[in-house]
Formats: C-alpha cells, structure tokens, sequence
C-alpha cells in the first residue's frame, strides 16, 4: 500500500489509462478490455483496492470522452483486479495471510510455491473471463446519451402513436386515418431500428476525434516524475525478487 500510494505520485496510474486508449485507437471495446488487463497485472503486484481507486478518476474522464456510461467499466474493472489481485501472494490481504500460516510454510508453501500454483489458473481465468465478460455486457447500455437525432425520431413515433390512438375508428374514414397513422408510426420504427443498430455498432469502431482527444488527455494525466517512477520500479522489483 505505500509502494501504491508513492507511485500514485508519479502519475503512472493516470499514464496507463491514456495510453490505453492510444493503444486503441478510439475504439470502445479495445480500450476497455486493455484497461482490465493493465489493472488485472498490477493488481498481481500491488494493492488491488488502492489500485482501483487510482484508476477511478481517469477511467471516468476516459468515459467522458466516448460518452459512455463509467459504471459499468468500473464494474469491469472491479471483476479483473479481484481476479488479477489472486496471482500471487501480495496481490490481496488474504493471500498473505494463506503465505504467512505458520503450519502451512512448515509444509513447504511459500511465496514462489503460491504463487506458482496460482499463477496458471488465473491466466486460464483471464482468458476465459474476456469473452464471457463481453457476452455479459452484450445488451447492456455502454452510452451515457443517444444521438439527439434517435431522441427526436423516438418522440415522433411517440407523437403519431398518441394521434392514431386518439381516433376512434366510428367511420369508415376515421378507420382510414387510423390505419394511415399506424403505418407511419410503423415505418418510423423500422427507421429507428436501423439508426439504433448503426448506432450500437459504432461501440466496436475508432472514434474520429480520438487523436484530438489524446493530444488534450496527455496534457494533464502524464509522468510528472520519471526520476520517482523509476526508484519505485526499482524498489518494487526488489521486493519481488526479496519475497
């Protein structure tokens, strides 16, 4: 936790998630899955809590910029350093807890025993958890906001609903009318189903003005002390090769 807490200083955190979405040009689902990885790997090797709080507020500015809703990106997020947290023996609380047993090191489990053991499964679990991850989120509402023209093409239909339910069908062309508005409203909907399916593709696609938006991201989430972040990697290595 003090190791996260001086690396929190350095800006490294913050670099990561820009660099993310640099890696990805834009494209939603790319960024998302790399920010999950990133944090699954440091979550191995730091506090996975401390960690995640660190990452909060740049994954929120991110989700700002692709206008998606952050919620469920930091559920994600939550599920993968959990999941990155129990590769070894200092990813989480518990774990060092298991190592630290008494009766269980005099049977021979130490830290390259856990985390021997643990390592493989977890990689298993990583690569089974992204596909079955995406299938979860398939449906789910990724955008904060739709396009104001899907907004005002839902109103009209619910506009010329309102007017054909109005009518009553007593004459022959009131009937007509009625029919004639149903078939607009139908129409209408064919049309916003189209425009919703356009508009839900664009999850996977490269955001245009992703460039601009790198250039303004790198401006204030960035390094801002190499000399620091290179005694923290150096320390934190040997700290591993200590354990």
């Amino acid at each position: 936790m003090i190791l996260v807490a001086i690396f929190s200083e350095t800006g490294f955190f913050d670099y990561c998630a820009v660099k993310t979405y640099r890696l990805s040009r834009g494209r939603v689902w790319a960024m998302i899955i790399m920010l999950c990885l990133i944090a699954a790997v440091l979550s191995a090797f730091l506090d996975n809590v401390t960690t995640l709080l660190l990452f909060t507020p740049v994954t929120i500015r991110l989700c700002e910029v692709l206008n998606l809703d952050p919620r469920q990106v930091l559920i994600a997020e939550v599920i993968f350093t959990n999941i990155g947290g129990a590769a070894t023996a200092i990813g989480d609380p518990p774990n060092i807890i298991i190592v630290s047993n008494q009766e269980l090191r005099k049977m021979g489990l130490d830290f390259a025993g856990f985390t021997a053991h643990m390592f493989v499964g977890i990689c298993f679990i990583l690569l089974f958890s992204f596909p079955l991850f995406r299938l979860l989120f398939w449906n789910k509402k990724l955008y904060n906001k739709e396009p104001s023209e899907i907004v005002e093409l839902k109103h009209e239909i619910h506009v010329w609903r309102l007017t054909a339910q109005r009518i009553s069908p007593a004459s022959r062309e009131e009937t007509a009318v009625r029919g004639l508005l149903l078939g607009k409203v139908q129409a209408l909907e064919h049309l916003l189903a189209r425009r919703l399916h356009t508009f839900h593709r664009q999850i996977s696609q490269e955001d245009k003005n992703w460039e601009t938006n790198i250039q303004e991201l790198q401006k204030k989430h960035r390094i801002s002390d190499k000399t620091l972040l290179t005694k923290c990697l150096m320390v934190l290595g040997f700290v591993i090769f200590m354990f």
